[in-house]
């Protein structure tokens, strides 16, 4: 089977979440970098300076719980907007393509929502201990709803005998 180039609309639709996920992740490097700096690495035998380390961690901490709070709320803004795009392409697709081929395109939506699963769990291990981390929630909704829209699409289709 060769393999296709993804149509016009597919690629605004990738660029468009692109641009999203591009501006979520600047926008995480810019809270976090709006923290004070963590105080750099003792000896295990300094007693005094990992005692001042320490301290500087919880002040980073407690400085950054309001702003963690803040980048989850525009989080869920993210996700919901890469939603929409990725529902808004998946309806033109099955509005352009004849019934035939609507297998394929829940087939493509599930794995793409397997490949963003997978990317999602990465990026929650890559930022687990940072002060500012991506929120687990709304970064893990995104491929659940497309696996779950894709599932439906394609019990649907056997269903319907498409």
């Amino acid at each position: 089977m060769r393999a296709r180039l993804p149509s016009t609309p597919t690629l605004i639709g990738l660029g468009l979440c692109a641009a999203i996920l591009a501006f979520a992740a600047g926008d995480l490097v810019h809270t976090e970098s709006t923290l004070p700096d963590a105080a750099a690495g003792c000896r295990k035998s300094d007693a005094s300076c990992r005692e001042v380390a320490l301290r500087d961690q919880l002040a980073r901490d407690r400085a950054a719980e309001p702003l963690q709070d803040r980048y989850d709320t525009r989080a869920w803004v993210y996700s919901f907007g890469i939603l929409a795009i990725a529902a808004l392409t998946v309806a033109y697709r099955l509005r352009t393509t004849s019934r035939r081929e609507w297998p394929r395109i829940f087939t493509n939506l599930g794995v793409t929502g397997v490949w963003l699963g997978i990317a999602a769990v990465l990026l929650l291990l890559a930022t687990d201990g940072s002060s500012v981390a991506p929120p687990p929630a709304p970064l893990l909704m995104i491929p659940v709803i497309m696996l779950v829209a894709a599932a439906a699409g394609t019990l649907t289709g056997r269903a319907e005998g498409w």
